[in-house]
């Protein structure tokens, strides 16, 4: 049993006075203007004065009103619905933190593609006749241990006995209509108003934020265990730095191309990358130095919260938490044609070892064909030249794009024509394609391999000499190779 937190009933004072004064404000200055056209038109019989003071204050006390008025959308579902029935011991662990907590489960859970886990209401009216939902991410499942996953599972039914789950809509429904209110507003005294008013909402109501984030840590350490969350959320910093490079570079070209690799395990290959986790850790460790939060967060930083939380311990590996997930890639396919029906379907299941092949050699093939013209004849023993001084390259691009680029367009553009041509060539002589999550794309054969893309990149941005070029060619047994002549 938790008991209730101090300041939990003073929050919700303040929170609902921030509401009703906005709406309350937004109500007198409105009617203000309108009072003030009624005064002109009932006793002024100037019609220059009707037309410059009447007619604006109406307009502008009608746009006040319009942009305040809360919108309520229809909710659209963020994912893959879970049931019970697919899923025992997913719902068997959600049943047993809620039961901990001394809260309702939630009646709808959804898998969604972020690292990421919430909570909400949804239907009724101000909170009455509602149902719970949540929010699961299967990068998270894949970040987490079971036991940091109870610990996450805990926070977020702590936003459900704080209560914060009724108050944060209409929180973030007033903020919404604030901005519109504002962007409605040309320069002026009410726009200046209302943008003070404003930046005073969100001051005040993300510091209310930041202390329901650290209620709901509080629950969490009370009913489960202060390490496993402070081990899960260094976990989530690290692998939230890590999503969108994977989902962007990796995932994304897969799924735009028609084919659907493992999900969650190309998030963890990419994760391990050597380089990836480095840089993860680095970025724990630089919040973890960070000193101070902005007023303007919505949640307190990763050093705050673990000095609250007593512990910066991460838990050596348990058994993972995508293990709660029965059939995975079914339930991979299923999430994908959740998110969108049409295209989810057609999407065909390969592994990431294939993606090499399906994936980038026809992107490499396309390229190759449209800059066919400017790359006959040109031999590997030449591209440092090119490298060099790629500005006549660079125009030939732009003669067959009939555009001019930027500079850095424009190298990228030779970067990746080069090198797209280099990988056509090889796989076209017999060389394999290596794609895997955070691996440079690299190419082999029996005895050699080579990575075109970063040797490319390495030569134009002179951190290889000429010198290194050719004899990392030479090794490669491909120095002599001329591109185009297939």
């Amino acid at each position: 049993m938790v008991l209730r937190p101090p300041r939990l009933f003073e929050r919700t004072i303040l929170a609902i006075a921030l509401i009703v004064s906005f709406y309350a404000f937004v109500l007198i200055v409105s009617g203000g203007l309108f009072y003030i056209s009624y005064l002109i038109f009932s006793w002024a019989h100037n019609g220059l004065l009707l037309a410059k003071v009447g007619l604006p204050c109406i307009a502008i006390g009608g746009t006040i009103l319009w942009s305040a008025i809360p919108r309520f959308g229809r909710f659209l579902p963020p994912g893959l619905r879970l049931t019970q029935e697919k899923h025992p011991k997913l719902f068997e662990q959600i049943a047993s933190v809620a039961q901990a907590v001394n809260q309702r489960p939630p009646k709808e859970v959804y898998l969604i593609p972020n690292v990421n886990a919430w909570v909400g209401e949804r239907g009724g009216i101000m909170g009455i006749g509602s149902r719970r939902i949540m929010g699961i991410g299967m990068p998270l499942l894949q970040t987490l241990s079971v036991s940091e996953f109870r610990a996450v599972l805990a926070h977020e039914f702590g936003h459900y006995y704080g209560g914060d789950t009724k108050l944060t809509p209409w929180i973030y429904k007033t903020r919404t209509s604030i901005a519109r209110t504002i962007q409605s507003l040309e320069e002026g005294i009410l726009h200046i108003v209302f943008q003070v008013y404003g930046k005073l909402f969100l001051r005040i109501t993300h510091a209310i934020s930041r202390y329901q984030e650290y209620v709901a840590d509080e629950v969490a350490a009370r009913v489960e265990s202060a390490q496993a969350l402070a081990s899960g959320l260094q976990k989530i910093h690290a692998a939230s730095l890590a999503y969108n490079p994977f989902w962007q570079n990796e995932f994304l070209p897969a799924l735009n191309a028609g084919y659907l690799p493992p999900y969650a395990e190309g998030f963890k290959c990419f994760m391990s990358n050597d380089n990836i986790h480095n840089a993860m850790m680095t970025s724990v460790e630089k919040e973890l130095a960070a000193t101070s939060t902005s007023p303007y967060d919505t949640h307190p930083s990763l050093r705050e919260r673990l000095q609250a939380l007593g512990s910066n311990l991460i838990l050596e590996e348990e058994i993972p938490a995508i293990t709660l997930l029965d059939e995975i890639p079914l339930v991979e396919k299923e999430l994908f044609v959740a998110l969108n029906e049409e295209a989810g379907k057609n999407l065909q299941v390969v592994h990431w070892a294939s993606i090499g092949e399906s994936v980038y050699l026809p992107m490499w093939k396309g390229m190759e064909k449209r800059y066919k013209s400017i790359l006959e004849g040109i031999a590997l023993a030449d591209i440092p030249d090119i490298a060099g001084a790629p500005r006549e390259f660079i125009r030939k691009i732009e003669l067959v794009e009939n555009r001019q680029l930027s500079v850095n367009s424009g190298y990228l553009y030779a970067k990746q024509i080069i090198a797209a041509a280099i990988s056509v060539k090889l796989v076209h002589k017999g060389w394999c394609i290596s794609a895997m999550p955070g691996e440079a794309v690299k190419l082999t054969n029996q005895d050699n391999e080579f990575e075109p893309f970063k040797a490319i990149n390495d030569l134009f941005e002179k951190k290889i000499t000429i010198v290194a070029w050719r004899e990392m060619c030479q090794q490669a047994g491909i120095y002599e190779m001329v591109l185009g002549n297939q």
